[in-house]
């Protein structure tokens, strides 16, 4: 029985520790996601013995269930001293090697059962018996794959004796090729438990490296914001007293010299005039070979310094009276020619006639590095998890549909639930990219006129057969406003919205589905009959992997991403998304859409004219 993964982990020890805080995470993942397994061990042992109870002797089965419940029963206890257990370092090999012993114990005892429990006789039963048993160690990749060694102890007893057995059947060559189906299967398994191994080592090693990255960039957030403080403070005494001019200015490079931080400033000519230490460190330059140098030849790379010096002239020519304010990226020179990407909050003064730009400049590739670590782990998801999943979901649905034969139900039941969990797996999978690329800027909007009585139906259309299915009514109510924005996406918003208001709605209920003008903007409704949400869970919902209970995942197939993507999509419109409810009564969804004005709509129906005439010409 495939189980999900649980990759949460309970406490992290303090940053820096190393490998042997990667050793205790893995054996706190073993621990934490025992459970599940024994859950599924007692599950599949008592349908494997209620289905094989006709085919096998009876005490051979009997003796055979009250092993695997020991064992469990055993693991079992195993697992709640742990948990009761005051842990130290130097016990941790105890607690590995007494979950491996556990572990070898349990997949012998399932691997008994290839040998003991093979009813020769029956190749439907056969089929279950592999079924059962590839499904264990299928399983298996999802709670043991944190420690590679657990997972081998429990996959190769489990599976190799059965394997032996199909192989030294005589009666007929579909023994040879299920055993080589078989064996396939374990192939894939165990390069599935290898990724999923390796995956899991390298996000506890980014976590820990990624704590000690946030305590290091809050330190030097916190005292750059002090510095600006001081800085603001210093600026405006320069401007209130002139009697105090010199104290300020010997505040002012006080605080410029001890930022963590490299600051930059030039005259208006690009001239450079301040630059501390940590500028000289950054950039490669000192202070005495710079200063006076133009900010252009020394620091922009030739390819950004045409746009750089093109920008200065617009800001001088338009005459701006108040300050410039601007935080963005861009790539920035060293003085041995490498270039690299810096965070840069700068601000302008003007002192007469004249501007000074002053700047504070943050060397930031080592964020882009956890940046390009994050992308590079989402394409691995995307390739080697999405790959075999469709292989495994294919593979399921052939058993599903007889092309080995009919199935008891049992037996029929299980390959549903299979072939469920593996789809939504791979709507997780594509949910977690989608809302990654949105987050990351990768989706772009395709904006357009479009009206909102006509994404209401089309939304409607679609959901109809999943309310009918449900037995829940959908009530629309429409009006036409214009809008602006991108249909597929606002559709995509309204069905998760009506997918989740149907599923936690009652046999006979009504989920309503309504638009209406608030002022300037469109706001869309969808309410319905369900159990409502709780007051502390209205904010975090629209988070992600939240839910307001944690078994919907598993009873509803949801994923926990759909309103986090709603709310990434209302934002990208410039829109919001929120949720009234009350507990037993039901919850209203709201999100709003800004719409389009008069002259918009002249725009648009102007070039629309335009555009069918050239076609016509």
């Amino acid at each position: 029985m495939a189980q999900s993964a649980d990759f949460r982990v309970n406490s992290l020890p303090p940053p820096g520790e190393g490998a042997r805080d990667i050793k205790t995470q893995q054996v706190e993942l073993l621990y934490t996601q025992a459970p599940a397994a024994f859950v599924a061990t007692v599950l599949n042992a008592g349908i494997a013995t209620t289905v094989l109870w006709q085919n096998v002797d009876r005490r051979l089965l009997c003796g055979w269930l009250a092993l695997m419940l020991a064992i469990t029963l055993s693991r079992f206890v195993l697992v709640r001293q742990y948990h009761r257990t005051a842990r130290t370092a130097d016990r941790l090999p105890l607690w590995r090697q007494r979950f491996l012993l556990g572990t070898g114990l349990a997949g012998t005892a399932w691997g008994s059962a290839g040998i003991l429990l093979f009813p020769s006789d029956s190749t439907v039963h056969q089929v279950f018996l592999v079924f059962i048993l590839g499904g264990m160690a299928g399983g298996a990749i999802a709670t043991l794959s944190a420690d590679m060694s657990a997972f081998l102890v429990f996959f190769l007893p489990t599976l190799l004796p059965v394997t032996a057995r199909i192989f030294t059947q005589h009666d007929s060559g579909i023994s040879t090729a299920m055993g080589l189906l078989l064996l396939s299967f374990a192939g894939v398994l165990l390069v599935t438990a290898r990724q999923m191994h390796a995956s899991i080592v390298e996000s506890l090693q980014l976590r820990l490296a990624n704590l000690e990255l946030v305590q290091h960039l809050s330190a030097a957030k916190d005292q750059t914001e002090s510095s600006n403080r001081q800085l603001a403070a210093s600026n405006q005494a320069l401007s209130v007293a002139m009697l105090e001019v010199q104290a300020s200015e010997e505040r002012h490079r006080s605080i410029i010299a001890t930022a963590q931080d490299a600051f930059v400033a030039i005259e208006t000519n690009g001239a450079i005039i301040e630059w501390n230490h940590r500028a000289e460190i950054t950039f490669g330059w000192t202070s005495a070979e710079i200063l006076g140098r133009g900010l252009t030849e020394t620091i922009i790379p030739p390819q950004h310094r045409d746009a750089h010096t093109k920008g200065l002239r617009r800001f001088l020519a338009a005459g701006e009276e108040q300050a410039l304010s601007r935080r963005f990226e861009l790539t920035a020179l060293h003085r041995d020619g490498r270039e690299f990407p810096v965070e840069i909050a700068i601000w302008s003064v003007r002192l007469g006639s004249t501007y000074t730009f002053n700047a504070f400049v943050r060397d930031i590739s080592e964020r882009k590095i956890v940046e390009r670590m994050k992308d590079e782990f989402v394409s691995m998801v995307s390739h080697e998890l999405r790959t075999p999943l469709t292989s495994m979901r294919g593979a399921l649905g052939l058993l599903a549909s007889g092309v080995l034969g009919t199935l008891p139900e049992k037996g029929r039941r299980l390959l549903e639930i299979a072939l469920n969990n593996t789809e939504r797996l791979v709507r997780l999978i594509n949910d977690i990219l989608d809302i990654e690329r949105m987050a990351s800027g990768k989706v772009m909007m395709k904006y357009q006129a479009c009206d909102s009585a006509s994404l209401i139906t089309q939304a409607a259309e679609i959901m109809q057969p999943m309310a009918e299915q449900a037995e829940v009514t959908l009530s629309v109510s429409t009006q036409p406003l214009p809008l602006w924005a991108d249909p597929d996406r606002i559709i995509q918003t309204l069905t998760n919205l009506l997918s989740n208001a149907i599923k936690f709605s009652p046999l006979g209920s009504t989920v309503w589905l309504t638009v209406a003008r608030r002022g300037k903007e469109a706001e869309f409704q969808v309410k319905d009959q369900g159990r409502g949400i709780p007051a502390e869970k209205l904010e975090s919902i629209f988070e992600r992997f939240q839910q307001v209970d944690a078994s919907d995942s598993r009873k509803e197939g949801g994923t926990g991403l759909g309103l986090a993507i709603c709310r990434s999509i209302a934002q990208q419109h410039g829109g919001r998304i929120r949720v009234e409810s009350t507990r037993g009564e039901g919850s209203t969804f709201f999100f709003t859409l800004s719409m389009m004005k008069e002259t918009e709509l002249s725009d648009v129906a102007r070039a629309s004219v335009s555009h069918t005439e050239d076609k016509t010409s």
